[in-house]
């Protein structure tokens, strides 16, 4: 069930209305706490922290760019459509609303999520706890940490990631944690819904731009908890095969367009 569209509100001390649309592994979290009152998160029971998944029914308006954000909130069809379901389901004034999404190069951002994963793999592996679809992949390959080839696992990851594309529910989180951001930001004729893209590397510049037109005062956007990684970079390019580069390309094409466009 769908609610009834509705206006998005001006937040205080803004001339226009605007939409922030979290592509994962773009530092999402550092930037949802840096924004701080200039996002609204609805407010989450006690003891359901970090799980708690409301429907746009039951909250406010303020709220919905939040709930549209959470991987968890069921949106049936248009799962993979974020932008889509906003226009044609959640705001009348789409059309009017000042977007913004943050876009990582592909290379690098899916090299964040197999590091990720593989840390998930590697320390499941000792604590014997529940792990993701392609987790589990990775730990097959592990058997010994101190041979394990990253060429071949990065390999295998990406081919399960093409696998998740036919048959995401077989692991939702991994499969919106990978998804193209080129499905997310456009409408099933290819027409871009979003009106900024920004760099990872230029995020602090990018977003403070974003706001000063529609701010009535300048917004300053405090990035101190951005986090630097601790991945060694020559390691990074030494285990992305030819393969490796011809799957990425294939899984994440157009993404390298936004990448080149955005500022």
């Amino acid at each position: 069930m769908v609610p009834d569209r509705r206006e998005i509100l001006v937040q205080p001390g803004f001339r226009q209305p605007y939409l922030w649309l979290h592509i994962k592994k773009t530092a999402g979290t550092s930037l949802h706490r840096a924004l701080g009152h200039h996002y609204w998160s609805p407010p989450e029971p006690q003891g359901w922290k970090g799980v708690y998944v409301p429907s746009f029914l039951q909250v406010e308006t303020i709220y919905w760019n939040s709930v549209l954000n959470r991987f968890r909130t069921p949106l049936g069809d248009l799962m993979f459509k974020k932008m889509y379901y906003a226009k044609q389901y959640l705001y009348k004034n789409f059309d009017d609303i000042k977007s913004f999404v943050v876009v990582r190069e592909p290379v690098d951002r899916c090299l964040s999520m197999y590091w990720y994963l593989y840390r998930e793999a590697l320390g499941n592996s000792l604590r014997s706890t529940p792990e993701s679809l392609p987790a589990k992949v990775i730990r097959k390959l592990l058997r010994k940490t101190k041979t394990f080839d990253h060429v071949q696992g990065l390999e295998r990851f990406l081919e399960t990631i093409r696998e998740l594309r036919t048959d995401p529910w077989k692991s939702i989180h991994v499969a919106t944690h990978s998804a193209s951001v080129w499905d997310d930001v456009t409408d099933p004729n290819g027409r871009v819904l979003v009106t900024d893209f920004i760099k990872m590397e230029h995020l602090k510049e990018g977003v403070e731009r974003f706001f000063q037109p529609i701010a009535e005062s300048s917004v300053e956007i405090q990035l101190e908890h951005l986090r630097a990684s601790n991945r060694n970079r020559s390691q990074d390019v030494s285990i992305v095969s030819p393969k490796a580069m011809q799957q990425i390309k294939e899984l994440f094409g157009r993404d390298f367009e936004l990448y080149d466009s955005a500022r």
